[in-house]
């Protein structure tokens, strides 16, 4: 009788070899990549950052592309949140109406932000998705 007592079962993913954990396969980076891009669309904020966690684990991902999936989003929408703090300070009040009848509101600008901010991580998350192809 053979018992398999002691014996260690991992998890794999389809495909991998044994003893590769699958974070640092081409597939998770693949997948952190659709993750980091597009999640955030359908989940906000939390979408992103499960992306960018992601991202930042694996390691096939380099330093530099590492800061950048990070730096370029949240220095977007700092500059966005700023633009649109401005915007809203300078609302139109009927006393100033004349002097700032053609700036956006708060809201426009917050929401063009928000577009911005999408698309260009979507954009990353595609060159990401480009680049681990190499």
């Amino acid at each position: 009788m053979v018992s398999n007592v002691g014996v260690h079962h991992a998890l794999r993913s389809r495909g991998a070899t044994p003893g590769v954990r699958w974070r640092d396969t081409r597939d998770f980076a693949r997948l952190s990549a659709i993750v980091y891009g597009f999640a955030g669309i359908v989940v906000p904020v939390l979408g992103w950052l499960v992306g960018l966690a992601m991202l930042m684990t694996s390691p096939r991902w380099s330093s530099r592309e590492k800061v950048v999936a990070a730096g370029v989003p949240t220095t977007l929408t700092l500059v966005a949140a700023l633009a649109t703090a401005v915007a809203s300070a300078t609302e139109a009040t009927p006393e100033r109406l004349a002097v700032v009848v053609h700036l956006p509101s708060g809201y426009d600008v917050a929401w063009f932000g928000a577009v911005v901010v999408l698309i260009v991580t979507a954009s990353i998350g595609l060159r990401l998705m480009l680049a681990i192809r190499d």
